[in-house]
C-alpha cells in the first residue's frame, strides 16, 4: 500500500516533470464504514509536465491494488446515459469493421461487461479483462472468456491457447486509458492482441476538454495521465498504431474517441495545440468556482436550508475534499447504487442513503457530483423539483438550477 513518486515521466522517460499545481495530499476515493472515514490512504494530486513529450500527469502513483482490485465502486450499466454511450461506441465499430460470427472482441477494463450487451453481431468471442473483484461476477454473465486481472498480452495468449481463438478485431479501453502506471508496457502488448486489420478504440477525457470544461473530478488518484493529442499520438505510434479517426463526444463531460490500428502511413492531422499556461489559468478558474460553490452552500445552510449531494462518485470525494465540503454542511448524499447505501465518503463522512430516501426527505438543494449525467438527473428529478427542489451544479460553471 505505498504511493510511489516519479521522478521521470512514464511516457517517454524525461527526467524531472517541471511542477504545475498541487492540490493537496487527498484519500485516495472510497466508500467506508463510520469508523474509517478518517483511516484510508493518502495520496497527494500534483500536476506535472514533462518538458520531453508534454504529458501532463500526476507526479505520485496511490497503490493500484487499493484502487482497482479490491473492490471498484463504479459500474457501467447504473445509468441510462452510459448504456447509451456504450451502445454508441459498438455500433460504430460495428459500421467500421464488419464484423462476423467468431471474431474476437477485448474490452480492457471491461467493468460488468455492460459494453458487450451492445453489440448487435451474434456469436462474437467476447473476452474482458477487469481486476476489480466485486465486478467479474457480472463480467462473467456477459463474456465468454474473463481475464481477472490487470491487463497483459500473456494472459490473452495463454487463455487463447487454451480456447482457440488469436488476434482480437477489436480492442476497446473505454474510460481507463489515463489509468496507466506503464502507459507503453500496456499499449505495445494492446498492438501485439490486434488482428493485422483490427481496430483499437480508446475513448477517454483529454487534456483539452478537461481544461474546458473546468472539471476538476477528472483530477483523481485513478488518472494518472491527462493526454494532449501530441502525447497520444506519440504513445501510439511509438508501439506500432497510428490514429486514423478522432471524434468528440459529450461522455464525461466530454471525451474523445480514437480509433486506431498498425501503424503504416502515420496518424492523421489534428489542430490541437495548449501551453502551460492554459492549463495554470485552468487551476484559477477551478479555484474560482470553488470559491462560489462554497459561499453558496454555507449561506444556505446558514439560512436553515439541506442540502444533500446527488451521485457519490469517485470524482465527487476529489470535489468534496478539495471544496472542504463535509458532514457539517452536506446532510446525506442520494445515490443509486445498493451497494453504498449505508457506506460514508471518505475523509468527508457524508452518509450514502438511497435516492428514494433522499426524496422522501426533500431536501432544498442537491449538490451534483457527477455533473456530467446532469441532463439524466434533472429529467428524473421532475417531481422533486416541481415541490421546490434545486439543483447546485459546481462544474463546469458553478450554477443553481430550478
Amino acid at each position: 500500500m505505498e504511493t510511489v513518486e516519479h521522478k521521470t515521466c512514464r511516457l517517454c522517460g524525461s527526467a524531472e516533470p517541471e511542477p504545475v499545481h498541487a492540490f493537496g495530499d487527498l484519500y485516495v476515493s472510497n466508500f467506508v464504514d463510520a469508523a474509517h472515514i478518517h483511516t484510508g490512504v493518502k495520496a497527494p494530486l500534483d500536476l506535472v509536465m514533462c518538458a520531453g513529450c508534454s504529458l501532463i500527469q500526476l507526479r505520485h502513483t496511490a497503490p493500484m491494488e487499493l484502487m482497482y482490485a479490491r473492490y471498484y465502486w463504479y459500474r457501467s450499466g447504473v445509468t441510462e446515459t452510459m448504456r447509451g454511450a456504450l451502445a454508441d461506441v459498438t455500433g460504430e465499430i460495428e459500421d467500421i469493421q464488419g464484423l462476423r460470427p467468431g471474431d474476437t472482441v477485448l474490452d480492457i477494463g471491461a467493468n460488468d461487461g455492460t459494453l458487450f450487451e451492445t453489440y448487435r453481431t451474434q456469436g462474437l468471442n467476447k473476452v474482458g479483462c477487469e481486476p476489480a473483484d466485486n465486478l467479474v461476477g457480472y463480467l462473467r454473465e456477459k463474456a465468454d472468456h474473463v481475464i481477472h486481472d490487470f491487463w497483459s498480452i500473456d494472459r490473452f495468449e495463454s487463455l487463447g491457447r487454451e480456447h482457440g481463438f488469436a488476434k482480437a478485431r477489436v480492442i476497446t479501453a473505454l474510460g481507463m486509458f489515463y489509468d496507466l502506471e506503464d502507459p507503453n508496457q500496456f499499449m505495445g502488448d494492446a498492438a501485439a492482441a490486434l488482428a493485422p486489420d483490427g481496430v483499437f478504440v480508446a475513448q477517454l477525457m483529454c487534456l483539452a476538454t478537461m481544461l474546458e470544461k473546468n472539471d476538476l473530478g477528472n483530477i483523481c488518484h485513478e488518472h494518472l495521465e491527462y493526454y494532449s493529442l501530441d502525447s497520444l499520438k506519440y504513445l501510439f505510434e511509438t508501439n506500432g498504431l497510428e490514429m486514423f479517426r478522432i471524434e468528440e463526444n459529450a461522455v464525461n463531460g466530454g471525451s474523445y474517441r480514437i480509433f486506431a490500428r498498425p501503424l503504416a502511413a502515420g496518424s492523421l492531422d489534428y489542430d490541437e495545440h495548449f501551453s502551460l499556461e492554459d492549463v495554470k489559468a485552468f487551476v484559477a478558474r477551478i479555484a474560482e468556482n470553488k470559491e462560489k460553490c462554497v459561499d453558496f452552500i454555507r449561506a444556505e445552510v446558514a439560512r436553515g436550508k439541506t442540502v444533500y449531494v446527488y451521485g457519490a462518485s469517485t470524482k465527487g470525494n476529489t470535489i468534496l475534499q478539495y471544496y472542504g465540503l463535509d458532514h457539517s454542511l452536506i446532510t446525506a448524499a442520494a445515490e443509486r447504487s445498493p451497494e453504498k447505501w449505508g457506506k460514508y465518503t471518505i475523509g468527508t463522512g457524508i452518509p450514502i442513503i438511497s435516492e428514494d430516501e433522499a426524496r422522501a426527505a426533500q431536501p432544498d438543494y442537491f449538490l451534483v457530483l457527477p455533473w456530467a449525467f446532469m441532463d439524466e438527473f434533472y429529467e428524473r428529478e421532475l417531481a422533486w423539483r416541481e415541490a421546490g427542489g434545486k439543483f447546485i451544479v459546481p462544474l463546469s460553471e458553478f450554477r443553481v438550477l430550478d
